[in-house]
């Protein structure tokens, strides 16, 4: 274990992580981690073999906004800055899309538990560069996803009253007493 490690443990405890402590953050990864399970459940829908009906065609906009909106929240409050795949050849479907999901929400939670600054100790490889590439790859399949039979102007305002609301409802937890 590192010095840097060794200073991190308290009480006895093994475990060097340190969690994500600003109650903001934790609602970002928190509300997030809701937002990016939605989506696969409705995109899991599609890919059962049910036709689809136009209530489910509308759920699946409004979660694939849904999810638009928390990654521009996390991006925001983890100072990631702009998002682009790692690379272009990228299958895109429901599948890969549920896939791509599963993989960000694991490093949702990985950062909420460990903290965004925490390194795999396997990989050399950081929580946010984890975060930023996983993010990166869902923006890139939503948008892939999104270049046909979607009405993207009702996306993007949907994406924008839900950021602005949960700006709001942010902004709240930011003020409150610790209780």
């Amino acid at each position: 274990m590192s010095e840097e490690d060794e200073k991190r443990k308290f009480d006895g405890d093994p475990s060097p992580w340190i969690p994500e402590t600003d109650r903001v953050k934790i609602a970002v990864l928190g509300k997030a981690i809701e937002e990016f399970s939605e989506l696969m459940h409705v995109l899991a829908q599609y890919n059962s073999g049910i036709v689809p009906d136009a209530q489910d065609f509308t759920n699946l906009w409004h979660e694939i906004a849904d999810v638009r909106c928390q990654i521009s929240h996390v991006r925001k409050a983890f100072d990631l800055g702009l998002l682009y795949p790692s690379h272009h050849n990228i299958p895109v479907g429901t599948g890969y899309t549920m896939q791509v999901l599963a993989i960000a929400t694991n490093v949702l939670g990985r950062t909420l538990i460990q903290g965004i600054d925490e390194v795999e100790p396997s990989t050399g490889v950081s929580n946010r560069r984890r975060l930023w590439q996983a993010l990166s790859e869902v923006h890139h399949h939503l948008t892939v996803l999104t270049r046909d039979g979607f009405d993207l102007e009702a996306i993007l305002e949907r994406e924008d009253y839900k950021f602005n609301y949960l700006q709001r409802w942010l902004d709240q937890l930011q003020f409150m007493p610790e209780q």
